[in-house]
């Protein structure tokens, strides 16, 4: 009759946590079913699972958080937007200061406006309406 063969003396026996992989290992660490120098042999091999997992966070918030890339691309279109907004707003008061200085100083701008806006005449003149045009 054989006997089993025996472990080295100094050999670790085998837990059912350590059989389970990392995970298994990881989780008897956190509910203290394995000593805490386990997690320490353990690091090697889930460290770059953890790195990968804070990159594609950071990614992910860097992309889609309110400072991200997607609400700073949606600023910047807002700020054009509004820069051509106020470009067409200066120009719209350049013009109402050119009329408001015109209709100050100038009677002849006055009287044009009068002539017109309100169909007003001067005495003696003659006016002759026509049809409006007729479009092809």
């Amino acid at each position: 009759m054989e006997t089993p063969p025996t472990s080295p003396k100094g050999a670790e026996t085998k837990t059912a946590a350590s059989t389970q992989g990392w995970r298994g290992r990881f989780g008897a660490l956190l509910t203290g079913n394995l000593r805490t120098g386990a997690l320490v042999e353990e690091l090697p091999r889930i460290f770059p699972l953890f790195l990968f997992l804070f990159g594609a966070g950071m990614i992910l918030i860097s992309l889609v958080g309110d400072q991200g890339l997607i609400a700073y691309y949606h600023l910047q279109q807002e700020r054009d937007r509004l820069r051509e907004e106020v470009t067409h707003l200066e120009l719209r008061e350049r013009k109402l200061r050119q009329e408001i200085h015109a209709l100050t100083s100038s009677r002849s701008y006055i009287e044009t406006l009068a002539r017109r806006r309100l169909g007003l005449v001067r005495p003696g003149e003659i006016v002759i309406q026509l049809p409006p045009r007729e479009t092809p």
